[in-house]
């Protein structure tokens, strides 16, 4: 998943998932949680090929589980945030009271 404003370039794949089997933001947890490196290839200018692409399996529990661990994630994203906003506040602050003690 992309977030809003994004630039895709021409080498973007799309996964295509009907939501009735597969919910999407699942797919993108656990996608997150995997180890994908085996998919990339070259050196020069490393890239990932349809091949391992298409051949990757993944886990895919009923769609009471799959909603489950969704939310629990999604909710565990946004207490992440809600601390990285606290934690960039404070590191502001630390910076503010330093220039104040030592100019």
């Amino acid at each position: 998943m992309t977030e809003s404003y994004s630039w895709i370039t021409g080498n973007a794949m799309v996964i295509n998932i009907a939501d009735a089997i597969i919910l999407k933001k699942f797919v993108y947890h656990q996608l997150c949680s995997q180890n994908l490196s085996y998919m990339i290839s070259g050196s020069g200018q490393p890239q990932i090929v349809r091949t391992p692409c298409v051949e990757h399996k993944i886990f895919v529990p009923t769609s009471e589980v799959q909603a489950k661990i969704t939310a629990l994630f999604d909710l565990l994203d946004q207490k992440i945030a809600i601390q990285e906003k606290v934690l960039d506040t404070l590191i502001i602050t630390k910076k503010g009271y330093l220039q104040k003690i030592f100019v």
